[in-house]
């Protein structure tokens, strides 16, 4: 049959039928045979000759597609054959079509008969096989056969990245036509599937705006191999105009560009995402509260208003130690319950309207403007309470104490500052155990009974409050309390100084724990001329307001006109100013010295106190052309200065115009510094007690004689100030104290580290308690205290140069200077004979090491780790 016939029965029986239906000559110079009228209406061809124009170019790549060869086999004849094949239509859109293959033979030819039909991929019969011919179709490259697993990987990643990705991607072939695109391109768009981009450009499409500069960024592409990133332009997007970056990169097949491959981004879409992940990245994820970044942020702004405005701010930092103990104890989900509670508690403070931060483990910041008043310490104290009441969680129980330090803004220049300054005092806190003070009883850091005696006004007053929580007995005596009197709660201003409101000048808000507030005050109620020192202390969980207060009248009584007169001198008033302005009374004394050496023009000008039996120059200035002599007066005989002590008069003041002439006249004084021509010496006393004497050394002629007049006044705040400088001492000692063993305490260690000369061999002997726990369980902690008091005494009643700190809890370290190895251990073998006979079982270690100690935190861990391994030891005995 030739080609004609079969043309002519094909049209016979196949040109009505609605499915199309197709015949290929297998002849490559033969146009395509047949093509019916179904076929004609699916690609939107008029005629046989358009299709024949739309087709022609793509007839050998049917025939290949086919694959007609394994259809020639016999076993093969009539077994028919599907592929997928596409069509660009007359209307220019692309159109997918699923071929029935049959090998038609008629006398010698061989001809391929193809019935069509429109499909879509998801219901394809063999699709593993038409993968790479669609992904070819797409441009992207060619697959390798779907077995191999990393390209059956591929092709499911592919998938997942079209249909899943937020990613707005989309792919083009050579004349920059989309090929296909992302479901996110399509929702993006509000598009319901490609049909409507395929095979189009985005001029075809219109919504480029300015679409020169997408073709010249694509043509760059597609043309040198260039990638284009962010090219900014605008796009009609769902009747609004939107603007978008997008970036494009080419697709190679070998070393041929055979498209490109790209995306975009809506730059107000990406704007309010970065807006959203920066508010994400300043919250903490464990309790919704800022983190530590969003925490430095919202400090730098209040730094910054109180910069600008003056407006100062407070900062607290929070912490419950025990939180880290329960977390190893019991994990991480009661740990997480229990920090969620604490986290509760927090933000009864958080309604305060200041912000709350969480920076780690159990560590909370807190910082507003709200100001240090009554309200703000009420809620810090109760929220003291609502953490110690937490004593089950999940089931488990603990003890819990919140530890707190308050930085006002205005005492730093900066917040990193502010932060040094909340460490500094979160650590005091935590040694000095302020936090547990409410649960302790009723004593101070430092014990309120030595101050019951002193001939001085004290007292402690609640300055939120302004009321009276003690008084000692002198002042009470002062102010003519009766013995039935009630003076506890009483308000300060009105019981003190007849007011009906706080003084006018009153300090409070000037009060730190770390420093003395120095003022003289004139009481209008009792009229006494007070000198007064005043600080925070931490009392009964909060901090209050401690005063030691002298009457200067005691001390100026006997000549009251004739002080009158010298206090209205400018060189007295300044004399005394500037020794009260400074917080450490002995910076303050020598700076008195000074002024007054320089007003007298004098020499020098000294203090000798008394010491026992004897005499020492302790403060000196001198004029600047001379040497000191203060250290070469030392340990004077009291009995060798009596001729000046019998000088004094009734106004305590020994004026010697010629020094030559008393010594002629008292043989057995001797002077103990050359030179002295003229002297003006002052006798220091305080309440009928002899301290010592000054000596002005050859004041000016003219000075001279108004010297004694000036110093009989001056000698009495000279007087008062060493007094307040020994109670400054007491008061640093005891701030390096433990007050229940009466050893130091860490920050006593600290000290006494920083005072140790070079090349000494010291001995650290780190001593920990063991049973302290049991015995406080069985017995009560008032046994348990005596158990630490004995373990610390014992320490305490070794021979030689050593120096006992509590470290904390059950926890001792004995330092021995100028010892080496075999000493050190002569003293633990002393230190487990006395544990021994008084019953206590201390676990020991110790390390010996040279000064100056360049890393103290190495130490401490080295003598630690012996220490545990002692413990080890005795546990191991007794289990055994």
């Amino acid at each position: 049959m030739d080609v004609a016939s079969i043309q002519a029965e094909l049209h016979r029986y196949y040109d009505k039928l609605i499915a199309g239906v197709c015949l290929i000559g297998m002849d490559e110079s033969e146009p395509i045979l047949f093509v019916n009228r179904g076929l004609l209406d699916m690609y939107h061809c008029g005629d046989e000759g358009e299709f024949y124009r739309l087709t022609g170019k793509v007839r050998k790549g049917m025939i290949e597609a086919a694959d007609y060869r394994p259809l020639d086999k016999a076993d093969d004849a009539g077994r028919p054959k599907f592929i997928t094949f596409r069509f660009r239509t007359a209307d220019g859109s692309y159109h997918w079509t699923v071929f029935l293959v049959l090998l038609l033979r008629v006398d010698n030819r061989q001809d391929l008969l193809l019935c069509c039909r429109e499909d879509v991929w998801e219901t394809a019969r063999d699709r593993k096989s038409l993968l790479p011919i669609l992904a070819t179709s797409f441009g992207i490259h060619e697959l390798e056969p779907a077995r191999q697993p990393y390209f059956r990987l591929l092709r499911e990643l592919c998938q997942s990245m079209i249909h899943y990705s937020g990613i707005k991607f989309f792919w083009k072939d050579r004349a920059r036509r989309f090929a296909g695109v992302s479901q996110s391109f399509l929702d993006y768009y509000g598009l319901k599937d490609e049909k409507a981009l395929i095979g189009k450009t985005d001029e075809d499409l219109g919504w480029i705006v300015n679409d020169c500069v997408y073709r010249e960024a694509e043509m760059a592409v597609l043309e040198k191999g260039q990638v284009t990133r962010d090219v900014l332009g605008q796009c009609l997007v769902q009747g609004r105009l939107r603007q978008i970056a997008s970036t494009k990169f080419p697709i190679y097949r070998g070393k041929r560009i055979i498209g490109l491959l790209g995306y975009f981004e809506d730059v107000d879409e990406s704007s309010r995402h970065q807006a959203q992940l920066h508010t994400v990245s300043l919250i903490d994820a464990e309790t919704g509260l800022l983190n530590f970044r969003g925490l430095l942020l919202v400090g730098e702004d209040y730094m910054e208003a109180y910069r600008r405005y003056g407006t100062d701010y407070v900062c607290v930092v929070l912490e419950v130690p025990e939180y880290e103990q329960v977390f190893r104890d019991y994990g991480d989900e009661v740990a997480g319950k229990l920090l969620q509670a604490i986290t509760d508690q927090l933000l009864t403070l958080h309604s305060l309207k200041g912000s709350l931060a969480h920076l780690s483990g159990c560590r909370f910041f807190y910082i507003t403007h709200q100001s240090l008043d009554w309200d703000f310490r009420n809620t810090l104290l109760g929220l003291t309470n609502a953490i110690h009441s937490l004593t089950d969680i999940g089931g488990y129980s603990c003890t819990l104490y919140l530890q707190y330090a308050i930085v006002q803004g205005s005492e730093g220049r900066d917040f990193d500052e502010i932060m040094q300054l909340l460490r500094e005092r979160l650590k005091d806190a935590e040694e000095q155990r302020y936090g547990q003070a409410v649960y302790i009883g009723d004593r101070l850091v430092f014990d309120k009974e030595k101050f019951d005696k002193l001939d001085e006004e004290v007292s402690i007053i609640d300055p939120d409050t302004y009321e009276l929580v003690y008084v000692n007995e002198y002042m009470q005596k002062s102010y003519g309390f009766s013995d039935a009197y009630s003076w506890v709660g009483e308000k300060c201003y009105k019981l003190l100084y007849g007011l009906d409101r706080p003084c006018d000048d009153c300090i409070n808000g000037q009060l730190r724990r770390d420093c003395f507030c120095t003022v003289t005050r004139r009481n209008r109620k009792t009229g006494q001329n007070l000198f007064m020192r005043t600080t925070l202390i931490p009392w009964q969980g909060k901090n209050y307001r401690f005063s030691m207060a002298a009457d200067i009248n005691q001390y100026i009584n006997r000549d009251l006109a004739e002080n009158r007169v010298i206090f209205r001198e400018a060189m007295a008033n300044d004399v005394i100013a500037i020794g009260m302005r400074e917080a450490d009374p002995s910076v303050g004394l020598q700076k008195m010295l000074a002024h007054i050496g320089r007003s007298l023009q004098a020499e020098r000008v000294l203090i000798f106190e008394e010491q026992g039996s004897r005499v020492s120059a302790t403060y000196e200035w001198h004029q600047e052309d001379l040497q000191p002599v203060a250290h070469t007066v030392q340990h004077i005989p009291i009995n060798s200065l009596r001729p000046l002590y019998a000088k004094f008069d009734t106004k305590q003041m020994a004026i010697i115009e010629d020094v030559q002439s008393f010594l002629r006249d008292n043989p057995g004084f001797t002077p103990y510094i050359s030179g002295v021509r003229r002297l003006v010496s002052g006798h220091l006393t305080q309440s009928g007690r002899s301290l010592g004497f000054t000596e002005v050394i050859n004041p000016s002629a003219l000075a001279f004689k108004s010297a004694g007049l000036l110093l009989s006044t001056l000698t009495l705040f000279l007087a008062i100030m060493l007094r307040n400088r020994d109670i400054f001492r007491s008061l640093e000692r005891l701030g390096a104290t433990d007050q229940m063993t009466g050893v130091g305490n860490r920050r006593g260690f600290a000290e006494y580290l920083r005072a140790l000369p070079d090349g000494m061999s010291l001995a650290f002997i780190f001593g920990d308690l063991n049973g302290l726990k049991q015995t406080n369980d069985t017995q009560g902690h008032e046994v348990g205290d005596q158990l630490i008091r004995q373990a610390a005494q014992s320490m305490k009643n070794l021979t030689g140069d050593i120096a006992v700190f509590r470290m904390g809890g059950d926890e001792f370290m004995l330092v021995a200077r100028d010892v080496d190895k075999t000493q050190a251990r002569r003293i633990i073998r002393d230190l487990r004979a006395r544990y021994r006979s008084s019953g206590i079982s201390m676990a020991l270690g110790y390390i010996v090491c040279q000064t100056p100690i360049v890393n103290i935190d190495d130490v401490l861990s080295q003598v630690d780790q012996k220490m545990y391994a002692d413990k080890d030891r005795i546990y191991g005995r007794r289990q055994s």
